[in-house]
């Protein structure tokens, strides 16, 4: 369960994949 957190925290994270997805969506890229 912690793992799973710290995953969490990492993937969404400043700078984490799953943001970084998320904001070329936002902008249209």
């Amino acid at each position: 369960r912690q793992a799973s957190r710290d995953f969490d925290r990492v993937e969404f994270g400043p700078g984490g994949n799953l943001q970084r997805l998320v904001l070329a969506f936002v902008n249209g890229e």
